[in-house]
């Protein structure tokens, strides 16, 4: 197993890594063009109530906007949604992709070979129902992670307190900990 530091691949063996941890969405899943559409009809129902808008209409108009943006986030703004960065996010979060997710043999055989080396944690910025489901889908059991943050906690991976809880916990210093994650800002920087 290898983890990357400043460039260079290590074993991380080498390092003496007791406890690894990873993010939930968009790492432990493959997005599918089904988890984009889950994702794309949360965001749009969601931005259409606060606008008052009719779905349907504008669903059409992100779509439009999405084409020549490829940004949901951006299509959101052109169309009058300021925070919608913030809207695209909790719909990564809280959309219903369990239902499009399948179990992952190869994943829960990875994490199972994991777990019987290392502590497994998870910190993940979806909700525990949302995660669990997610996991669930997935073929993996939430007793695999632990400790196990969601996004409803008061530990946050952007601030750093999420992965100081996690030390603090499994008694473990961050020289010994690697994270698994899909954004550098927010999964590897803190």
């Amino acid at each position: 197993m290898f983890w990357w530091n400043n460039g260079r691949v290590e074993m991380i063996a080498e390092r003496k890594v007791s406890a690894v941890g990873f993010d939930l969405d968009n790492t432990l899943y493959q997005v599918t063009p089904q988890i984009n559409e889950a994702i794309r009809e949360y965001a749009c129902r969601t931005a259409a109530k606060i606008l008052s808008r009719q779905y349907e209409d504008f669903r059409g108009q992100v779509d439009l906007n999405l084409a020549a943006t490829n940004s949901g986030s951006q299509s959101l703004q052109l169309l009058g949604i300021g925070n919608g960065k913030e809207i695209m996010q909790e719909a990564i979060e809280e959309a219903d992709i369990a239902s499009v997710l399948s179990r992952d043999d190869r994943l829960v055989e990875m994490l199972s070979r994991l777990k019987s080396n290392f502590s497994l944690f998870l910190i993940t910025s979806s909700g525990e129902k949302s995660a669990n489901s997610k996991l669930s889908s997935l073929g993996v059991r939430e007793e695999m992670f632990y400790p196990a943050i969601y996004g409803n906690s008061d530990y946050k991976r952007e601030d750093g307190t999420a992965f100081r809880y996690v030390s603090g916990e499994l008694i473990v210093t961050f020289g010994k900990m690697m994270f698994v994650g899909d954004r550098e800002w927010t999964d590897i920087l803190p």
